[in-house]
């Protein structure tokens, strides 16, 4: 914190999601703080236990939700070892999911990140758990439930996903692949890929889970990327193979028309009618 002219910034982040800093870095003195529970943690699905309840219920009453939230996810102490009083903001990325305690750092704003808003899970264990209605700003990365998240409070905000250009970026390499979808199968997907290889079995197609760096080799290495949706929501994805400079197919989608042209940016299909 070294930047008097800067604002002091307090990011809490999964450690696998350390890049996303850089865009704070540029314009703010950053510290990063990784909470105890990562995402493959045991601990990390209980605090989520909450949410999972509230979503199989029809119960509409708050209090026993709010209650199990305090078991399954008590306060946690932010482990700040600088003057706390001195962070101007701070900026919690899902998917963390501590409840904090904040109550030491009494000149922060305090804002939120939600990048699974889609699910009924999450968005349940963001108010139930979390204690999203504790925080100053919320955003969502989907703008279509800005709407839902407004009923608990009117400081939501849109902000998507974007992607990191040292890491994804057109590469000089042999175009192997016909077509590519990389991520996780689901029924919905299988059955867009079956479609392809039962119409156009001549096509090379490679399927499967990368990331990062090996990720946008094989988009580099494909004539067309595709981005199958589970939900027609705007994702990663959509940002990612763009930044790569690949040829885009991608699930026809009005969230993601809100920023790239159709049949310029990139062209959309009707993945429901293969």
């Amino acid at each position: 914190m070294d930047r008097k002219d800067k604002l002091n910034v307090l990011l809490l982040l999964n450690p696998d999601h350390w890049s996303w800093a850089k865009c704070f870095q540029k314009f703010a003195n950053t510290c990063l703080l990784y909470p105890k529970h990562s995402s493959c943690e045991l601990t990390y699905k209980i605090h989520r236990i909450p949410g999972k309840v509230r979503s199989l219920c029809k119960v509409q009453t708050k209090k026993p939700f709010k209650l199990l939230g305090n078991i399954f996810n008590p306060p946690h102490n932010v482990e700040y070892c600088h003057d706390p009083e001195k962070i101007d903001m701070i900026f919690v990325f899902d998917p963390v999911v501590c409840n904090f305690n904040f109550q030491k750092f009494k000149n922060a704003i305090k804002a939120y990140w939600i990048q699974d808003s889609i699910y009924p899970s999450a968005y349940y264990n963001y108010f139930y758990s979390i204690g999203l209605e504790n925080y100053d700003q919320i955003f969502v990365a989907h703008k279509n439930y800005i709407k839902d998240y407004s009923k608990y409070t009117n400081r939501v905000f849109w902000l998507p996903y974007a992607y990191d250009p040292d890491v994804y970026h057109p590469m000089k390499v042999e175009e192997k692949y016909d077509v590519s979808f990389v991520g996780t199968m689901d029924a919905r997907r299988r059955k867009v890929i079956d479609a392809i290889h039962s119409n156009f079995p001549a096509l090379r197609v490679m399927v499967g889970e990368f990331w990062n760096h090996d990720a946008n080799f094989i988009y580099n290495s494909s004539k067309i990327v595709l981005n199958l949706t589970r939900q027609n929501e705007l994702n990663w994805r959509t940002f990612e193979v763009l930044g790569s400079g690949s040829f885009l197919l991608n699930s026809l989608s009005n969230e993601v028309l809100d920023l790239f042209s159709d049949g310029k940016d990139l062209v959309m299909f009707n993945d429901n009618e293969s």
